[in-house]
């Protein structure tokens, strides 16, 4: 599972490069408890190839991975409701159980859908979708 994981990135991000002049998209991390592996990996992937994304999230302080890496995020939920996004990729854990009553965080992908952006919702975060 790890692999496909890393493949799924891996597609992302050649896709991005060859679909998108300069493709820009948000990533999302729940306050607690997200999959930080996941997150470095992600991010990683998407740096080499170039690809240009901010984090955010529900709070402006620190958000706290499972295996205990601190990730301060670019800004907030309600900052990102209106920006243009290519891409949104909603960063599991099991954090994500408890932002299902999320309005704003909904509103970004119900508006990413409507623009047919690509999501993609790892881990726990399928229930959000």
């Amino acid at each position: 599972m790890k692999h496909a994981k890393l493949w799924l990135c891996l597609f992302l991000s050649l896709f991005f490069v060859t679909s998108f002049a300069e493709p820009v998209g948000g990533i999302f991390l729940p306050h607690e408890q997200f999959d930080d592996v996941e997150f470095m990996i992600t991010t990683s992937l998407l740096d080499s190839a170039g690809i240009t994304y901010y984090v955010f999230s529900d709070r402006p302080d620190t958000c706290r991975g499972k295996s205990g890496y601190d990730i301060i995020p670019f800004t907030v939920t309600d900052s990102v409701a209106g920006l243009p996004l290519d891409f949104l990729i909603i960063n599991g854990g099991i954090g994500s159980v408890y932002l299902s009553d999320d309005e704003k965080l909904h509103e970004i992908i119900v508006r990413a859908d409507s623009e047919k952006k690509l999501i993609v919702a790892s881990n726990f975060a399928p229930i959000l979708l």
